[in-house]
């Protein structure tokens, strides 16, 4: 589950929920609820923790064949039909080919400063 990968990844970096909430600009409570599922996340949510955390996003909702994404960038709980698998795969290809385009520009720009 999202919310136990983000514990787990959590502890494994030794932070504290004090530590993400003030990245996240919440209180330590509101996060706590987070981490529990008490507070629904949605995608911007979700990429916010994983760059705290240092992981890209698409590993933390990997491998959970439940969730799906609705027309608000919402995360919900859901049972998975064959067109929800379908648009949670093109979606998580967009995100892929835009982090994609970002790196190779970064590259670009890399390799005209050392040119300067």
């Amino acid at each position: 589950m999202l919310q136990e990968k983000i514990y787990a990844i959590r502890q494994i970096r030794e932070f504290s929920q004090e530590y993400i909430a003030n990245k996240l600009g919440i209180s330590q409570r509101a996060y706590s609820k987070l981490e529990r599922g008490e507070t629904k996340l949605d995608w911007e949510r979700i990429k916010k923790i994983a760059s705290i955390l240092e992981v890209d996003p698409l590993e933390l909702i990997k491998d959970d064949s439940t969730l799906l994404i609705d027309a608000n960038g919402k995360l919900a709980k859901n049972k998975m039909t064959k067109r929800k698998t379908e648009v949670l795969n093109e979606l998580l290809l967009h995100e892929k080919d835009k982090r994609i385009e970002l790196l190779e520009s970064q590259v670009a720009l890399l390799k005209s400063l050392v040119n300067l």
